[in-house]
This record gives structure tokens, C-alpha cells and sequence, in this order.
């Protein structure tokens, strides 16, 4: 136990971190991206927000009885996209785009696996402005990725230079997020 109070346990403290993970999450995935439509209420907002935390907490269960492979990732990222037509009515397009869905899933692994709640390495990790411009990868802007195959296509790319450093692609994206790649092949 992390705590000397016999009223803390360590479930109160995962949760703490569950929690904080969570709201990391949501700035990461939603803070440069215009997702609602004009007039969507903060209600209406929060409803969603907690739609998609289930969503990802179902998820995560997969990750946590397997290593889950990249297609089943990719399956569970347009699980993640269906589950958002649900707030059609609130968001731009009817529905979360594949950029914004692979931000949220892969944050939310990535801070479960740094965290050491989720013991599994997730398969592929978070794309963004900071991983294509240190990585010279091709994409457009994560904001703007509409389908798999572009997202695909992108971690193809984090998937080659991962491999060439003996790395997995959560692992590669780590060290680059950090400003660690002196000792990479790029």
C-alpha cells in the first residue's frame, strides 16, 4: 500500500490517477480540435465526455487479459468512432473523426501503460504535430484525419522506424515525445 492511512487503499489511489489520466485525455484529444456544433450545451458535452470514458474503460478490459494486436486496435478505434454517432447531434460531422478517436484511445493506453496500471505495451500510440515533425512522418493534421487508411498509413511509417531501433511503436513514441532521440534511426 502507498498510503500509512488505514482509510486511503490503493483503489483510491488508482483512481485518483484513473481520474487525472482521464482529464489528460480529454485535453489532449478535444483542446485543438473543434468538435461541437455551435450551441451544444456544456450538459450535453459532459454526457458525451462520459459516453466516451465508458467506452474506453470497456476497451481497456482487452488490454488488460492480452496483448491486444494492431488490428484489433484498429477495430477498437471504429468501435470508438460508431460509439460517437450516438451524439450525432452534437458533433460537427455527426460523429468523431479517426484522428480524434486514435487521440483519445492511444493517450488513454499510453498513460494506463506509463502509469503501470496496464501491465500490456499498447500496440500503436498517439499521433501528432509533435511525433510527425520529430519523425518527418506523412500525415496531415491528426485533427483533420478523417480515415483508417490515413492512420494506418502513418503508423506504417511509426512501425518502420520502430523496428529499425529494435523498438515497439508505444516504445519509439515515448522517447521521441520526451526529446529522446539522439541515439535513434530516423
Amino acid at each position: 500500500m502507498r498510503s500509512s492511512s488505514k482509510y486511503i487503499t490503493d483503489s483510491d489511489i488508482q483512481q485518483f490517477i484513473r481520474n487525472e489520466l482521464w482529464n489528460g485525455t480529454i485535453k489532449a484529444a478535444l483542446q485543438r480540435n473543434k468538435t461541437y456544433k455551435e450551441d451544444t450545451q456544456n450538459s450535453e458535452k459532459l454526457t458525451f465526455k462520459n459516453s466516451i470514458r465508458s467506452k474506453l474503460e470497456e476497451i481497456e478490459k482487452k488490454y488488460h487479459e492480452r496483448t491486444v494486436d494492431e488490428d484489433e486496435h484498429i477495430e477498437n478505434l471504429l468501435r470508438l468512432q460508431n460509439c460517437s454517432k450516438d451524439f450525432k447531434d452534437i458533433l460537427i460531422n455527426g460523429q468523431l473523426n479517426i484522428g480524434t478517436c486514435q487521440k483519445f484511445l492511444n493517450i488513454y493506453l499510453k498513460g494506463l501503460w506509463c502509469s503501470g496500471i496496464l501491465k500490456n505495451i499498447p500496440p500503436q500510440a498517439p499521433l501528432d504535430a509533435i511525433i510527425k515533425d520529430r519523425l518527418n512522418i506523412e500525415m496531415g493534421n491528426w485533427t483533420q484525419m478523417e480515415n483508417i487508411e490515413e492512420y494506418t498509413s502513418a503508423m506504417d511509417q511509426l512501425r518502420s522506424i520502430s523496428e529499425r531501433n529494435d523498438l515497439r511503436i508505444a516504445e519509439l513514441e515515448l522517447l521521441v515525445y520526451n526529446g529522446k532521440i539522439e541515439n535513434l534511426d530516423l
